[in-house]
């Protein structure tokens, strides 16, 4: 089976697949501080062993409880973690992983705040970083909103009203466009290896030729291409050397391979709903539903598979001291006139 035939596989085994659902609820408070609560539910087995990307033990407040779902009468466990932070900053120290992982939620939050006398007005962004491992090239130079949409964060709205043929072609386009990026982010990061494991060893330079030599071979691995090992072997036949076929029996590409085995194809449908609650007005947002002073989200773990996902919101507070400010100065200002007509 081809890696194209097994993309194709794999989303319609995990999009039958259940999994751990999250609920990130913040909210930002008067005094700059930051209440978050993260609840993981599922069935026992994947909540009670810790299901967070964060470490509990950094202050966190963690229970346990349960419910039915109506539908189909099944317990939901859950597991729900509370923390109060002084501070967004505070909350990147937590959530915000400086030795990213794949297998864990990035997550970088960020408050920004302008003052205009009567109001302050602030735009809060929490960002879901991308899980793939390799950040050379952005996805959205290959695919389009409609084609990321559909391949990794479940919606199906686009193909709604197209035939079997046109779907199909649909389908074919965006897998070629994806491995096309794929191929190419292996390929950048197989050259940097190479040419970081030259200059380390007193190697000679790779030049362009040799990074256009690795990218047609990365690219024909679309349908069929060779080993990582065959392709070191072709380095060497490529550079008259043996030192690329050395570094790799000395397991000096294990990690990339292991990266390609375990970190590449991100297929998953775990379910994020996520919601702010700000202490002002909400005038802007990208969150799909707005109640009061609270913005609600909906996402897959797949909108954050290949690129970064952005919550924003931007809300404003009333500074009622410059009121009060403005209204003693006009006070007085009428006062004084009032004192002078009358001398």
């Amino acid at each position: 089976m081809n890696a194209r035939c097994l993309l194709i596989t794999l989303l319609f085994i995990l999009s039958a697949c259940g999994d751990v659902t999250y609920r990130y609820y913040t909210r930002i408070n008067d005094d700059g501080t930051v209440f978050k609560r993260v609840i993981a539910e599922g069935d026992s087995s994947q909540v009670y062993k810790n299901p967070f990307s964060f470490d509990i033990n950094e202050g966190w407040n963690l229970s346990y409880d349960k419910m039915i779902d109506k539908e189909n009468g099944d317990t939901i466990f859950m597991a729900i973690a509370e923390k109060t932070f002084e501070s967004v900053g505070a909350v990147n120290q937590s959530l915000y992983l400086s030795n990213d992982s794949t297998h864990k939620d990035n997550i970088k939050s960020e408050l920004k705040s302008s003052f205009a006398w009567f109001y302050n007005f602030h735009e809060y962004t929490e960002t879901y970083l991308q899980r793939f491992p390799f950040h050379h090239l952005s996805i959205d130079d290959y695919l389009n909103e409609e084609e990321y949409a559909y391949l990794f964060a479940g919606d199906t709205s686009c193909v709604e009203t197209m035939t079997d043929l046109e779907k199909e072609a649909f389908d074919e386009q965006g897998e070629l466009k994806f491995w096309k990026f794929m191929t190419a982010s292996l390929g950048i990061e197989y050259f940097n290896l190479l040419n970081n494991y030259a200059s380390a060893n007193g190697k000679g330079a790779l030049g362009g030729g040799d990074s256009l030599f690795v990218m047609q071979i990365f690219e024909s691995s679309i349908e069929d291409g060779p080993e990582l090992e065959e392709l070191c072997q072709l380095m060497d036949k490529r550079l008259g050397s043996s030192w690329v076929s050395e570094a790799y029996c000395d397991d000096y590409f294990a990690e990339f391979e292991r990266q390609i085995d375990d970190e590449v194809l991100l297929l998953n449908e775990t379910e994020y709903f996520a919601e702010a609650e700000t202490p002002g007005l909400i005038y802007d947002t990208n969150a799909v539903s707005i109640e009061g002073s609270k913005a609600k989200w909906h996402f897959k773990r797949g909108n954050f598979a290949y690129r970064d996902y952005s919550l924003i919101l931007k809300y404003r507070t009333t500074n009622y001291w410059a009121f009060v400010v403005v209204g003693v100065l006009v006070i007085i200002l009428v006062l004084s006139f009032i004192l002078k007509r009358k001398t």
